[in-house]
């Protein structure tokens, strides 16, 4: 009795393609993806002041300045993406509070509520990634 498998020369040549992908564009992809889930919670969290003060006017209100920004030098092999609020520095002084008001952390707070579905989404979209490089190159047929 003879038992023959075949069909092993693309599955292997799949393998050894798709660390390069993965580390490339599937991984910051996912990374930015999460970053941004985390981004909606701080801007819904984000204080709103008054629309007329000279800051708003100069900077855009806290909320249109929270942005996320991919981190170009990080150690090889690592991708990675900040979530900031960008010119808005008084976030700052509203996180962390001054001598002259009170801290009010919007930021610590949201992005800790959001880091479970930062992971999940995470690992949904590298796991996504990976099946439709894989359908790309037609070794799954689903």
């Amino acid at each position: 009795m003879e038992i023959k498998l075949e069909g092993f020369e693309g599955f292997d040549r799949l393998l050894g393609e798709l660390p390069k992908v993965v580390e490339k564009r599937i991984l910051q992809t996912s990374v930015n993806a999460a970053a941004r889930l985390g981004a909606r919670k701080i801007r819904k969290n984000a204080p709103r002041g008054a629309k007329n003060s000279k800051s708003s006017k100069t900077y855009k209100p806290l909320r249109k300045n929270i942005r996320v920004t991919r981190l170009k030098r990080v150690p090889r092999n690592t991708r990675a993406a900040r979530i900031s609020t960008g010119d808005a520095f008084w976030g700052y002084i509203y996180e962390k509070g001054s001598r002259y008001q009170p801290a009010r952390p919007f930021f610590e707070p949201a992005f800790k509520s959001s880091r479970t579905g930062m992971v999940k989404e995470l690992g949904d979209r590298i796991g996504a990634g990976i099946k439709k490089e894989a359908k790309k190159r037609r070794y799954f047929r689903k």
